[in-house]
């Protein structure tokens, strides 16, 4: 059974007005009615290191034997398999309990705060129906934390797992506490590319070098015989997505075009198109992408496009465009409406609070089943059980592999899609 903890200041829970998440998005990759809560056990979790045997005698049992055999140095000496009774995950959002004026001028982050915690309640059904014993206790990211206040919080929760903040914030001490601690810490919607040294950071989407990587898995799978070019802005030109498309490739094998700040200027004149052209465009600047494909129209030559998923949500946005080249978008996320596991959610929350889903409902609902799945069945330090396996969730699936530098866990899934009949479609890995 899963339990949800009450609020603790018993403050009015979160309702009204959503925007438009899309004008949110495009400031992040991705990037509640509840407020700081009050765990329903005070009880210390023990380790009984003398047990043979798994055994729950003293909530908490550290098995010898894992899953599945490793070699004397691996992951699992870090991970060893620790089950429980009961589990417990503590989420940050922001909340911004303490501003007055809060729906004014934290709106965005709100509505998305909102959303997110409106899937994780539709998740709770899910894990109540496994048998998952788990206790979700939620509060403000925003709230003026300090680190030893935040430490015993968690040490008095017995906090298994955190979840957040989702966003930016001045928590951000979160990362070196979770490595003292040896509590797992799962970021939803951040993503970073500098690693951390914290083997307890679990990064839920792709980082621009994967984004890179599918780009170039994109083209070697799908569009091969074609010239191949990368095309960069002044941000892009020795970022970590085009280091790694261009990584995968042997000299020779690609054209590299570096405009810095000068535009369709840059570009080679004429340019050098081949019969079949591809062009990697990674730049989420809207005047720098319009600039780029203006020129391309003009040309009228054989060309495929890919692109992040940004580009869909610019103001100057074309579906004929996109139909004509049949754009590639990569994306953190999919929403399949097609798919019946997608309806059935929707459903629920329709039911549950007389609206239409947002992505962050869906991610919210994700991040709480899938790693509440995981804590039931391979308890708190589940990843040594987990590295490179697939699991498709409502919107990704979740990949997430071990880093062989000691920088954590990452979901390294890229959503590849193409536009086809005026809609974004999957393209098979």
């Amino acid at each position: 059974m899963l339990y949800m903890t009450s609020a603790q200041n018993h403050r009015q829970p979160l309702s009204g007005n959503n925007i438009k998440f899309w004008i949110f998005f495009l400031t992040i990759w991705f990037s509640v009615s509840c407020q700081v809560a009050k765990p329903l056990s005070q009880n210390q979790d023990q380790v009984n290191k003398k047990e043979k045997q798994p055994s729950f005698e003293n909530d908490v049992v550290i098995s010898k034997n894992p899953i599945r055999a490793q070699p004397k140095d691996s992951m699992v000496q870090l991970f060893p398999r620790t089950m429980k009774k009961k589990y417990v995950i503590s989420v940050f959002l922001p909340l911004y309990f303490d501003s007055l004026d809060r729906e004014q001028n934290q709106k965005s982050a709100l509505s998305v705060s909102r959303d997110f915690y409106k899937g994780m309640i539709i998740a709770t059904d899910s894990l109540r129906d496994l048998g998952a014993m788990i206790d979700i206790h939620f509060f403000d990211s925003e709230d003026p934390w300090i680190y030893q206040t935040l430490l015993d919080t968690l040490r008095k929760n017995n906090t298994d797992l955190i979840i957040g903040p989702i966003f930016e914030s001045h928590l951000k001490f979160m990362d070196s506490l979770s490595k003292t601690e040896h509590i797992n810490y799962v970021s939803s919607l951040q993503n970073k590319e500098k690693c951390n040294k914290n083997e307890f950071y679990i990064q839920s989407i792709p980082s621009p070098t994967m984004e890179g990587l599918a780009a170039a898995g994109l083209i070697k799978k799908n569009l091969q015989s074609r010239r191949i070019f990368l095309i960069n802005d002044k941000k892009t030109e020795k970022s970590p997505v085009s280091d790694a498309f261009i990584a995968q490739f042997k000299p020779g094998e690609i054209t590299v075009i570096n405009c810095k700040s000068k535009g369709v200027a840059a570009l080679p004149n004429p340019f050098p198109y081949a019969d079949s052209n591809v062009i990697f465009i990674p730049s989420k600047s809207e005047s720098f992408v319009n600039q780029m494909v203006s020129k391309f129209r003009v040309d009228s030559q054989n060309i495929s496009f890919i692109a992040p998923i940004q580009w869909q949500y610019f103001k100057s946005f074309e579906g004929d465009l996109w139909e004509k080249y049949h754009v590639y978008a990569l994306s953190p996320y999919f929403i399949d409406y097609h798919n019946p596991a997608i309806n059935i959610f929707i459903r629920k929350y329709r039911a549950k609070y007389n609206e239409e889903p947002s992505v962050w409902a869906f991610i919210g609902y994700d991040e709480l089943t899938y790693y509440g799945k995981l804590l039931d069945k391979y308890g708190k330090y589940f990843q040594a059980q987990i590295d490179g396996t697939n699991t498709t969730m409502l919107h990704t699936d979740y990949r997430l592999r071990h880093s062989r530098y000691g920088c954590g866990w990452q979901n390294e899934y890229v959503n590849t899609l193409q536009f086809q009949n005026y809609q974004l479609n999957p393209v098979a890995h």
